[in-house]
């Protein structure tokens, strides 16, 4: 178990127009915006490979990956807490939802599939949901609110398999077959960023396929029943599909993706809706290449969508307007993101250790 001090100064808010913009990484800086984006990354403390990340406030960070490897700030990045969970070396927790610097519910994806659950900051842990299963892959795992989470996994005897927990992560149940709806063949979910599925208080979920065919399901009764829409995300090869989606209300939601083993591909790749996930329309302007998460920003108010992937990152203003084009940030890569409730502060994380925090600087120099 160790504690860092990283050499670097505190990562500073996004609200504020005086943001000193750090020059160790290449930065977006397009015409016709007032908005310049960069990634400070943070000192490696491992090499691990990091797919889940939760920002539950503005100074604190949980992040997850192989080698049972977690890592978690409570001061906005100035040190680290690192540690490999004992007894779960071998497991890839690719999801990591956190309430506080103090409680998080950690999910590793394959056979065995685990949920552990921690309420000390990670000084301790306990294995709440266990499961040896052929064929048993977890892929995410979202929270209405404290209480009501949910995990989405690959189907098992076709159809997709679905947990759920009623008391904030503690125990765990499977949703029945009448829940569970069926998958086309070769269609699966994707674990690359622990953003496969997502919710809005107090009953509505979504989640997102891919492979043979690229489709969101939509539940408005915590997950008892599921519609189903085929959406023009590329699919049809085992490495194509819709890999995140984001709904920020009731109605307007977004899917991202494409194809992770072409990152700079082009294709239909982000689509979005105004009516709650019945229709999808495809963007006129695409992200520049494949892309596996996606979250929305506040800034001064202003909501901007970003976007990371392998190849890099974007960020898309004004995100109702159909006309809005993709821009963007540079081409370090990530896996994963998350935002603070708020809006204010984005992580995100990938390969090698790499962890880093989203600066933005408004209006010129």
């Amino acid at each position: 178990m160790i504690r860092i001090s990283l050499p670097i100064h505190k990562a500073i808010t996004l609200l504020f127009s005086f943001l000193l913009f750090s020059c160790g990484i290449n930065s977006s800086s397009d015409k016709g915006s007032d908005l310049s984006f960069n990634w400070e990354l943070q000192d490696s403390i491992n090499n691990a490979s990091f797919r889940g990340i939760s920002v539950p406030d503005n100074n604190t960070v949980w992040v997850t990956g192989s080698g049972g490897t977690f890592m978690r700030t409570s001061n906005g990045g100035e040190s680290w807490f690192s540690d490999t969970i004992p007894g779960y070396g071998n497991i890839d927790f690719r999801d990591v939802e956190a309430f506080d610097s103090l409680r998080a519910v950690v999910m590793g994806i394959a056979n065995p599939a685990v949920i552990l659950m921690t309420e000390d900051g990670g000084n301790s842990w306990r294995n709440v949901f266990y499961k040896e299963l052929d064929g048993i892959f977890l892929n995410s795992m979202v929270f209405l609110n404290s209480n009501n989470g949910f995990v989405v996994g690959d189907p098992i005897n076709g159809r997709f398999y679905l947990l759920k927990t009623t008391d904030g992560g503690r125990t765990w149940e499977e949703l029945p077959e009448s829940s569970s709806p069926i998958a086309e063949k070769g269609e699966y979910m994707f674990a690359a960023s622990g953003n496969c599925i997502s919710g809005i208080h107090p009953s509505k979920l979504w989640f997102v396929s891919g492979g043979s065919i690229a489709r969101v399901f939509y539940s408005a009764d915590n997950g008892i029943h599921w519609d189903v829409v085929k959406t023009p995300v590329m699919s049809g090869l085992q490495s194509t599909g819709i890999f995140s989606v984001l709904f920020t209300d009731q109605n307007q939601g977004f899917c991202i993706g494409g194809d992770y083993s072409k990152p700079d591909s082009t294709g239909i790749t982000f689509i979005s809706t105004k009516d709650g996930g019945l229709t999808w329309q495809q963007a006129k302007n695409m992200p520049a290449g494949y892309r596996s998460c996606i979250k929305q920003l506040l800034i001064n108010e202003k909501k901007v969508l970003i976007a990371v992937g392998r190849a890099g990152s974007g960020y898309l203003e004004d995100p109702g307007n159909p006309e809005a084009h993709w821009k963007q940030i540079n081409k370090l890569g990530f896996y994963t993101l998350d935002v603070d409730p708020a809006g204010t502060v984005a992580w995100a994380a990938g390969a090698n250790g790499h962890v880093g925090m989203l600066t933005v600087k408004i209006g010129s120099e």
